[in-house]
């Protein structure tokens, strides 16, 4: 075959295949923008730790001063504080 023929199939082979190929790269960055804001989305509807912590602020052991760390009422949700004084608990029964 020539070369001019061969560069020919080159060139449709090439159509073909950018064609193949763009659809599914278009398709993936539409898909990586819905998941970036669906991911943000989920990060904005997650209320847990907001209200592990205003629980852990409203407990008794806060309240009559069990916990006295303030980093940790800042921070720290309820269901963490009660395993903390668990084990703490535990630990002391040990001694």
């Amino acid at each position: 075959m020539k070369l001019k023929t061969l560069s020919k199939i080159e060139m449709a082979f090439d159509i073909i295949n950018v064609m193949v190929i763009l659809l599914p790269v278009i398709l993936g960055v539409i898909l990586g923008y819905v998941c970036d804001a669906l991911e943000w989305l989920t990060d904005k509807l997650d209320f847990r730790l907001e209200v592990g912590n205003k629980l852990l602020k409203m407990s008794d052991e806060v309240k009559n001063g069990t916990i006295k760390n303030q980093d940790f009422i800042e921070d720290g949700r309820a269901i963490t504080g009660y395993k903390i004084l668990k084990y703490e608990q535990r630990k002391e029964n040990k001694l």
